[in-house]
């Protein structure tokens, strides 16, 4: 028989794509990323975007 999982333990679900773009350093001299424009093509497609680490 099959217990059921607290709830803290199952994964919610969100329909669509989520993109996490982590770490990007925007800003800092030792970032390859010149200009936001260069995160354009990561932007097209997914219905969210999170942004960690910034």
């Amino acid at each position: 028989m099959l217990r059921p999982r607290p709830a803290f333990l199952v994964a919610p679900l969100v329909p669509g794509l989520t993109r996490i773009l982590s770490d990007l350093h925007y800003g800092d001299r030792a970032s390859r990323l010149l200009s936001l424009g260069q995160l354009r093509p990561l932007l097209d497609g997914p219905d969210h975007v999170v942004l960690n680490g910034d």
